[in-house]
């Protein structure tokens, strides 16, 4: 988030790019971008796809085979592991992990990979445009209530304590043209109690986006819809602890 919290309960951010299906594409994109950004993201591995095969003999089915086929996408990433960059057929993933550098940086890092990506590939038209942060914040011994400021809600004899939850719901949006993918639940995590935020803004009306200000435009403007939709999520107790570091 753009205002720094002394105790971040980010887990990871994602911008996403998919480009129009009908745009040319070729396998020899990834490599090119690793020559523009190999210096920063050194570390290669290939995504791949697995399907199962069923055979018929003498009327009964073998077990199934684990096909692996072709890399869905090429992962570049840093050596510390805090940042990588997937690319696959028309579609270009930035995601940033823990320590989170604060929003100028990695809104930097996005729009500098973007150039690189365009500047090596004939992706044709943006198709939709994500920005997405997830977030999780322990328990520790208090009320999910305490934490967040939407919650599951039952009455009568549903009037039960809830063990785990998940909760989605799409806001829509006209600055920018869009919807927000409100997601909270409670789960276990490393056998912790955990509450996770999860905000995800995504555009399909970016057809229309060519240039690096109108990508500039839509990130500042979606990361505000995230923002404040993250404050407003919290109650301001829990806000005010994670701006203190508490």
């Amino acid at each position: 988030m753009s205002e720094l919290l002394k105790k971040p309960p980010l887990v990871e951010a994602v911008c996403e790019f998919q480009f129009d299906p009908n745009s040319k594409w070729d396998w020899t994109v990834p490599g090119r971008l690793f020559d523009k950004i190999g210096k920063e993201f050194s570390e290669r591995a290939d995504v791949h796809r697995l399907s199962l095969a069923f055979q018929q003999v003498s009327g009964k089915a073998s077990p199934p085979s684990v096909i692996e086929g072709g890399p869905d996408r090429i992962q570049l990433k840093r050596p510390d592991g805090s940042a990588m960059v997937q690319v696959g057929p028309r579609q270009l993933i930035i995601n940033h992990l823990k320590p989170y550098p604060g929003w100028p940086a990695f809104r930097d890092m996005i729009l500098n990979v973007y150039l690189s990506y365009n500047s090596v590939s004939e992706g044709g038209a943006l198709g939709r445009l994500g920005l997405r942060y997830i977030n999780q914040i322990e328990l520790a011994n208090r009320g999910y209530k305490e934490i967040i400021s939407v919650w599951p809600s039952f009455s009568g004899r549903l009037n039960k304590k809830a063990s785990t939850f998940f909760q989605r719901y799409e806001l829509k949006h006209e600055k920018p043209e869009g919807l927000l993918v409100h997601q909270t639940g409670l789960m276990q995590v490393e056998e912790k109690d955990i509450i996770m935020l999860d905000l995800d803004f995504i555009s399909s009306a970016v057809s229309g986006m060519t240039q690096q200000k109108d990508i500039a435009g839509w990130l500042e403007q979606a990361h505000d819809r995230v923002e404040e939709t993250f404050i407003d999520s919290l109650t301001p107790n829990i806000y005010k602890q994670l701006k203190e570091g508490k």
